[in-house]
């Protein structure tokens, strides 16, 4: 029998990639390909050990599972890959050390969220 929901979940990842995502290239050591990711931003707030309440900004990059190869192997996000976009260079990083460096957006895994922080810019404009 055809599942509904992940037949729409798919759908829509390809909508998503089709239309509002553009070429990264995801790196881990020497291996990389180039996909599709769609960079989005995330606010966390947490709480400190001493109690103090503070906030942290992550860019998150949309990737379709599927699309995550390396050498051929379907891969999971791993602390410290890297995704390069043009001039600019994110490391795969968790929010906190209390948290995962990536989650899947839905039950069926079809799209996964990976959380990154801007380490590297090359662009011309910040680097006169």
């Amino acid at each position: 029998m055809c599942d509904l929901i992940e037949n729409g979940l798919r759908w829509l990842d390809g909508q998503r990639s089709r239309h509002v995502a553009r070429w990264v290239t995801y790196a881990r050591g020497p291996s990389s390909i180039t996909i599709r990711g769609t960079k989005t931003k995330s606010t966390w707030s947490l709480v400190g050990s001493d109690g103090t309440m503070f906030t942290i900004e992550t860019i998150d990059w949309l990737i379709s599972s599927c699309d995550l190869r390396l050498d051929g192997i379907p891969v999971e996000p791993k602390q410290d890959d890297k995704i390069i976009d043009g001039d600019l260079t994110y490391q795969v990083l968790a929010p906190d050390k209390s948290m995962p460096h990536f989650r899947y957006c839905d039950a069926h895994r079809i799209t996964m969220s990976i959380y990154a922080k801007l380490v590297k810019d090359i662009s011309p404009a910040n680097n006169p």
